[in-house]
């Protein structure tokens, strides 16, 4: 197992590599900070921007149908969007909700963000 962290083709989780660090005559220590330099929330692109204008919409549109908690990835999260990108949205769906129901609910979705 060493061998395969020492070549990076595994790496170990934080129990084995605070059992490393010790057996090493160290102690692993983790500090966690704010960052300076995160932007928390959707990047200064047209993408972004429209999301930002239409999230209220977009949040009741889902609850409408049976979704919640709806989080944005991909490229437009990372804010590296381009001219063919879609918005790549993560939803919790109700139990109820069939992949007809998901199917509508990219429509609508869609129809508010006013997608192609």
């Amino acid at each position: 197992m060493i061998s395969a962290y020492e070549s990076d083709r595994r790496e170990p989780g934080l129990a084995m590599l605070t059992k490393l660090v010790e057996a090493a005559g160290h102690e692993l220590v983790v500090d966690v900070r704010p960052s300076t330099t995160l932007r928390r929330g959707l990047p200064d692109t047209p993408l972004g921007r429209r999301l930002r204008r239409r999230r209220r919409a977009v949040i009741e549109a889902a609850a409408r149908g049976g979704a919640s908690n709806v989080r944005v990835f991909g490229s437009v999260a990372r804010g590296e969007e381009t001219e063919q990108s879609d918005v790549d949205l993560l939803v919790d769906l109700d139990a109820d909700v069939g992949v007809v129901g998901l199917v509508g609910l990219a429509r609508v979705i869609g129809d508010v963000l006013g997608a192609d």
